[in-house]
């Protein structure tokens, strides 16, 4: 008797942020592996400083035009899955993740969601759909989505718990970018590290990536 099995297209980029030099640019960083690309920046500079908490990457600094992004391409991809950390030092800024097909700023996204309001977010096509009603200041959440298992849909998971109910991309379609920006409000501190394979797990990182200035 055989099972049907379900195959996903393994999602392979991954970067804990331990090959680069303390203090130095992220701007056509390499480290990492799975990747199609460096790391590319828009507005303000980006530099790894050592962290004093587990799992960190910081992007901080004068963050008032909500146009600095962090940009890294893959293979065009449609289905897969893949985790990283991240937590916001304030509840004031509006701090993003996205998967898309552009470099522009959550142009042509599949995948949106991040802190907003104080809440964390995920976007629902354009609309904005609550995963955690007041999240806490400086705490790490542990972020996994799941994406193409049902075509043009993802979902999410924090902390090792249950997935959301399937999120409509906003753009339809393979995605080629994996990115971070800054989307308004006031507040800096924002961070994130060890992305990886969801299948992949993830250790403590001894880096911690700062925006300088904007």
């Amino acid at each position: 008797m055989f099972l049907p099995v379900t195959c996903h297209a393994a999602w392979t980029a991954s970067d804990n942020f331990e090959s680069y030099s303390n203090g130095a640019s992220l701007s056509g960083a390499s480290g990492g592996s799975g990747w199609n690309g460096n790391w590319t920046t828009t507005l303000g500079t980006w530099s790894v400083q050592n962290a004093t908490a587990a799992n960190s990457t910081t992007l901080s600094g004068n963050t008032t035009s909500g146009s600095a992004t962090l940009n890294r391409t893959i293979t065009s991809i449609s289905i897969g899955s893949y985790c990283f950390y991240m937590r916001n030092g304030s509840t004031t800024g509006n701090w993003y993740h996205v998967l898309n097909n552009s470099t522009g700023q959550a142009t042509g996204y599949a995948v949106l969601m991040g802190f907003e309001s104080g809440n964390i977010v995920a976007y629902n096509g354009g609309t904005g759909t609550t995963l955690l009603t007041g999240y806490n200041i400086n705490q790490w959440y542990k972020i996994c989505i799941d994406f193409g298992s049902v075509a043009n849909t993802y979902k999410v998971s924090i902390d090792g718990g249950a997935y959301s109910s399937n999120l409509n991309f906003g753009t339809t379609g393979a995605v080629t970018n994996f990115q971070f920006y800054f989307g308004g409000g006031t507040g800096p501190n924002f961070s994130f590290d060890e992305i990886a394979p969801a299948s992949g797990g993830s250790t403590y990182s001894p880096y911690v990536l700062e925006i300088l200035s904007l």
